[in-house]
């Protein structure tokens, strides 16, 4: 039996009022990376109209089977295609938070603690109904308030897209991946995770690196980091400062992949700074991660 089919995927959004009080804020939609229209409401959330990006849209199941037999071969190709461009709009959604918490930082000099990644049990949909905004949030996932909010500014909006699309045109179309990890990395490190903060910064630092070697000096090698990491030195890139946090973090995961030495504190933050070292030294502005642990006790 067939039901009616599944509409494509609509706009999602970020709940982001556990951080961030917009009251004072009106409400205004700029271009993000990839054409995407991001909206910073009044009302606490970031709407992300992905359905107007070519690369975020489409996901709509022309048919649903329901009862017994074998699903169509169909119906699962069209949901998987649903599952992997949800899952390019987490990447999207956890690279905007991370400029967005970066540049609040920056601009009041303070720090907050990361909200949990966007991810299929942490996301919200957006619709307009009758010129009314309607917020879904999937799995009960609305977030707790905690703590005072930090009161977010139209300019740190406006430097929030400017920044984000700097890196966007610098790292293409990798960006999100890495932003993402970075964000990931970041999030790990609040939780006394340090391992895992370690080797998931690393990688977003191993995977700059590589992009960064290809735009600036040329092809990178494939299996000697050393190499592309002097390339980088070479043509100014990477300064002395940076260059000792790389080799910190590289030393780290070695040191964790080779013989399960647990990482620590500082070397899970060199991991994290050296990634967004290298983004900010490539766009020419700083990104600030904020590496808050929670406490116990």
């Amino acid at each position: 039996m067939m039901i009616s089919a599944a509409p494509p995927l609509g706009p999602y959004a970020l709940f982001v009022e556990n951080v961030f009080s917009t009251f004072d804020l009106n409400a205004r939609t700029l271009l993000g990376p990839e054409d995407v229209p991001i909206t910073v409401t009044n009302t606490g959330y970031i709407v992300f109209q992905f359905d107007r990006s070519s690369k975020y849209a489409g996901g709509g199941i022309t048919e649903i089977f329901k009862g017994t037999g074998e699903i169509p071969e169909l119906e699962i190709q069209q949901r998987e295609i649903r599952k992997s461009i949800s899952y390019l709009r987490f990447k999207y959604m956890n690279s905007a938070m991370l400029v967005l918490m970066s540049e609040a930082a920056i601009s009041s000099n303070k720090s907050f603690m990361l909200p949990q990644p966007s991810a299929p049990d942490n996301y919200a949909t957006a619709n307009i109904i009758n010129g009314v905004l309607h917020i879904q949030n999937m799995h009960d996932s609305a977030p707790r308030q905690e703590r005072k909010n930090h009161v977010l500014s139209a300019d740190v909006v406006n430097d929030f897209i400017v920044v984000f699309k700097s890196i966007g045109d610098e790292l293409g179309s990798s960006c999100m991946d890495i932003c993402s990890l970075i964000y990931s990395s970041s999030f790990s490190y609040s939780n006394h995770d340090f391992s895992s903060s370690l080797l998931i910064g690393w990688a977003a630092t191993e995977k700059i690196i590589t992009e960064l070697h290809v735009k600036h000096v040329g092809p990178p090698s494939k299996w000697k980091m050393d190499k592309n990491i002097k390339g980088l030195v070479d043509a100014n890139i990477l300064t002395s400062h940076l260059l000792s946090l790389v080799e910190e973090a590289k030393q780290a995961r070695n040191d964790f992949a080779h013989n399960l030495q647990s990482s620590s504190r500082d070397t899970a933050a060199a991991a994290v700074f050296s990634a967004v070292g290298l983004i900010g030294a490539s766009i020419g502005r700083e990104l600030r991660p904020l590496l808050r642990t929670t406490h116990h006790g």
